[in-house]
């Protein structure tokens, strides 16, 4: 899944058919939405874009059409040329919208623009996003501990008892708020 990091040799490739790349393209985005769902990235376009280094030059760069750059800020996730993930922790970087965009970056004249990577800022891994996922689930928690029935605990820390005491409405949870509520709602 994940392919190598960029090289200095010009890559022997084969762009992906279309089909493949709006494919591999969308499984990005539906990824990326659902992992930034609580975060404040959530409402940013998100995009896959090929980190390469044009030949003879000494830096990595993108490219992005006119159109897309003109949306405002945007979240890039490096691909190879076949659009595979290239970065084993899923990083996104942010591209702040320039609204100067055609005269300081390099136009390709296809109403594209080639962007030096250094202009794009590393904001936020896959890892990042689950770790403090996994933190406000666990304050979630200790709200609820803290809190007694007046807050709610998130649907993953309920255990398989805990499933069969709402379904079969018996009181046998080892969570006693839980008991409390199948036997007040009987």
């Amino acid at each position: 899944m994940y392919s190598t990091p960029v090289s200095d040799e010009k890559p022997a490739y084969a762009k992906p058919d279309s089909e493949v790349r709006i494919e591999k393209t969308k499984a990005i985005k539906d990824f990326w939405k659902e992992a930034l769902v609580a975060t404040t990235f959530k409402d940013m376009y998100v995009v896959p874009k090929v980190l390469y280094k044009p030949s003879g030059r000494n830096y990595q760069v993108i490219s992005c059409y006119g159109t897309e750059l003109s949306k405002g800020d945007m979240l890039v996730e490096y691909v190879n040329f076949q659009y595979d993930v290239i970065e084993e922790d899923r990083c996104l970087y942010l591209l702040k919208y320039n609204p100067n965009f055609e005269s300081d970056y390099e136009d390709r004249g296809n109403g594209s623009f080639t962007i030096k990577a250094e202009h794009l800022k590393k904001v936020v891994s896959y890892n990042d996003v689950r770790k403090a996922s996994s933190e406000k689930t666990e304050a979630e928690v200790a709200t609820f501990l803290e809190h007694g029935e007046e807050e709610d605990v998130n649907f993953n820390k309920l255990t398989v008892r805990d499933l069969y005491a709402i379904i079969q409405n018996k009181p046998v949870s080892n969570k006693p708020w839980l008991n409390k509520v199948i036997l007040k709602n009987k």
